[in-house]
């Protein structure tokens, strides 16, 4: 399953008009292995401090120059931590033999009661040819939570009324069912959506 994981703090100073914190994404799937993180403050300049973060694309060749990217502050894009939101657009070129390449990631979440954040992400790569032609490479996932259910096992006692097996088959039904969509939500494992 692939997973999205953001954290947001914020501190607040006593007695002054500044706070400050700090958001950290990762995502570990098969298309992309990839951790952000920036220091956030409010009232002290600009919203973000020391951003930096790490891709691999997994699917580009290794020796690929495109393969792995380190983001820095200049790469940030975009930013924006609204109460129920954080949404991240990093974009970075490549120069290779005098051609320009990029790649555009895009995190977009929502939190839950807890405080974590949960979403998806969108890795763009666009290429340029010997031509001069660009092209693009999307990759869209999709990100689920699943709540496997009151299962019997020790855990769950054996007054639980979903097998092991009938919640592990409603899990996969659901990644399957959603797989390639974009979508991303909190899920049971009988494909019902669980409000957060």
């Amino acid at each position: 399953m692939r997973t999205i994981i953001c954290v947001a703090t914020l501190f607040l100073s006593a007695g002054t008009a500044f706070a400050s914190g700090g958001i950290w994404c990762s995502v570990e799937d098969a298309a992309a292995i990839f951790t952000v993180e920036a220091g956030v403050t409010r009232g002290m300049g600009g919203p973000t401090f020391n951003f930096r973060g790490d891709l691999e694309i997994l699917g580009r060749p290794v020796g690929d120059d495109l393969r792995k990217t380190v983001f820095e502050d200049s790469n940030l894009t975009q930013y924006w931590l609204d109460d129920k939101e954080l949404r991240l657009n990093i974009y970075h070129e490549h120069e290779v033999a005098q051609r320009i390449n990029s790649v555009e990631l895009t995190i977009l979440t929502k939190t839950s009661d807890e405080g974590v954040y949960d979403g998806q992400y969108t890795l763009q790569i666009y290429i340029r040819n010997s031509a001069g032609e660009t092209r693009s490479e999307e990759r869209k996932l999709t990100v689920l939570s699943v709540s496997p259910g009151w299962v019997r096992t020790d855990m769950g006692t054996d007054r639980a009324p979903l097998s092991v097996e009938d919640s592990a088959k409603g899990v996969i039904d659901l990644v399957e069912a959603k797989a390639g969509t974009g979508q991303h939500g909190f899920y049971g494992h009988d494909g019902a959506v669980i409000a957060w």
